[in-house]
């Protein structure tokens, strides 16, 4: 068996999290899926 060595860099992800999760809501909107929160409401 071959030993390999996986190397994580975890700095500047956060561009590609926000562009996965425009993705998800698109598709999501498309399906008619999901609810709103309105996180000022009182």
């Amino acid at each position: 068996m071959e030993s390999k060595t996986v190397v994580c860099v975890p700095i500047g992800t956060g561009a590609m999290d926000i562009a996965i999760a425009q993705y998800v809501l698109d598709k999501a909107k498309e399906k008619g899926l999901g609810s709103t929160f309105d996180f000022g409401a009182e």
